[in-house]
């Protein structure tokens, strides 16, 4: 995948984790701490695709089944 693709996904994890935040569902701290965002441009490939990464472990343990209710209370807000 080329770079700017990856940025691209990262953007959108980004605005997803942003939704997330906003209902009260993470704080997303290690994501925070690793501190590659998507206008970080100037990072490498590796360092944004590990952001993706750390975004994507945050939005799955939230969306485990541990945390249905709360999942679907999220969507439910999305939705209207």
């Amino acid at each position: 995948m080329r770079k700017k693709e990856i940025i691209v996904i990262h953007s959108t994890l980004f605005c997803i984790k942003n939704l997330f935040e906003l209902a009260g569902m993470s704080k997303f701290q290690a994501y925070k701490e690793y501190g590659v965002f998507p206008s970080h441009i100037h990072k490498s490939k590796f360092h944004h695709r590990r952001a993706i990464m750390l975004i994507c472990s945050e939005i799955l343990s939230i969306l485990s089944p541990k945390n249905a209710e709360e999942a679907r209370a999220i969507l439910n807000e999305l939705r209207e």
